[in-house]
């Protein structure tokens, strides 16, 4: 059982609906059968949509009907920056062009992109502006707000936002996954942390609603302005492109289907879920905690002891914009939670890494890179 300290009167309605909700589960990683071994526990949704397609040419995309309509023609030969190959944004690009007709190769500086292939260059995400202006590539796929600050401040055309995309709309992408042995260990703390997480989220949208000129929404914009460097009207456009969520609903779905699809792209081998021995529906209930978000949802702030938790973020990802909202505006102090940011890092990979090695205990990335580093390792 949860061991709870220093908590006022006020709260022990809280205390009951905690410790009722954990006897019906049991024990919060139940479901979770690999405690020998460090994995990621995916423990709430961190946004869906809230990336871009950015390029050279306005031909490359059309826009009938409100979705986006992909020229084949007009992506040949083309060297296009990704995030990095375990991001969401290098799958769905990949996704785009082989449902062209089109094949995709690691970009290679040498040697000319062949006929009917697309380059596709892994870039550093905060360098994409710089790198379109110098010509290495001819267009790509960002998060928010890089897709925003791109086609505001070089000559790159705004092509589509992922809600644009037939297929994409509400996809997956950032996530807050712990560290299994740190979630085992201090199952109370992360409880409070998606807590206060989820009150930074409830008050962004709270803000997005109250609109322009509300005190609010000029609040979360002064925030997003100064953590990601970028301007005011930059800030102000990525926002609107962006869904902020904590809700579990499908996603172990979207989990399962990540693992499908990443063996049919030979990132995860063919026999990897024979080796792990559980089918991709087994493996996603098994790496996703329902519980803790769920308890999290029945306490409230008070009076707790102070416990610092180490978070992991990406650069200039106003997709995880919660995390920020939570500090400045006191709501995980509210609940006794002191966030350490450890980062920020280019790519969910290696906040992945930093999860998985303690380095940090829990992280903000991708749905692909926690599926990827979840199985792969689980398998090797």
């Amino acid at each position: 059982m949860i061991k709870l300290l220093n908590w006022n009167v006020k709260l022990w309605a809280a205390v009951a609906a905690i410790i009722i909700v954990l006897a019906g589960a049991g024990v919060l990683l139940s479901n979770h059968n690999e405690s020998q071994d460090d994995t990621a526990i995916v423990l709430a949704r961190a946004n869906t949509e809230g990336s871009g397609i950015f390029g050279d040419d306005p031909n490359m995309v059309t826009i009938e009907n409100g979705k986006a309509v992909f020229h084949a023609e007009y992506w040949e030969g083309k060297t296009i920056a990704t995030p990095g190959a375990t991001s969401i944004q290098h799958l769905y690009i990949t996704q785009i062009v082989n449902n062209m007709g089109l094949q995709t190769r690691p970009y290679d500086a040498a040697t000319p992109c062949p006929d009917g292939t697309v380059y596709l260059k892994e870039s550093t995400i905060t360098n994409m502006p710089a790198e379109f202006s110098a010509g290495t590539i001819d267009g790509g796929i960002a998060w928010e707000a890089v897709y925003t600050q791109t086609v505001s401040t070089t000559s790159a055309v705004g092509l589509c936002t992922t809600q644009q995309i037939s297929g994409y709309e509400g996809h997956a992408c950032c996530m807050v996954a712990a560290n299994s042995s740190y979630l085992e260990d201090n199952q109370e703390i992360v409880i409070r942390f998606l807590a206060g997480y989820m009150e930074a989220v409830d008050y962004i949208n709270s803000a997005k609603t109250a609109g322009t000129g509300s005190e609010s929404y000029e609040e979360i914009i002064r925030m997003a302005v100064s953590f990601t460097g970028y301007n005011d009207a930059v800030v102000r456009q990525a926002m609107s492109n962006v869904t902020y969520t904590y809700d579990l609903t499908n996603f172990a779905d979207e989990f399962a289907g990540l693992i499908d699809s990443y063996i049919a792209a030979g990132n995860i081998t063919q026999d990897a879920m024979d080796r792990i021995g559980q089918t991709p529906e087994q493996f996603a209930q098994n790496h996703i905690d329902f519980n803790v978000l769920n308890t999290a949802k029945q306490i409230h702030a008070g009076s707790y002891d102070t416990a610092t938790v180490k978070v992991a973020y990406l650069a200039a990802d106003i997709h995880q914009f919660a995390l920020i909202v939570g500090i400045e505006k006191g709501f995980f102090a509210d609940y006794g939670i002191n966030i350490e940011r450890v980062g920020p890092y280019s790519a969910g990979g290696q906040i992945m890494t930093a999860v998985l090695t303690g380095e940090a205990d829990i992280g903000f990335a991708g749905a692909p890179p926690i599926v990827l580093n979840t199985v792969n390792m689980a398998a090797s």
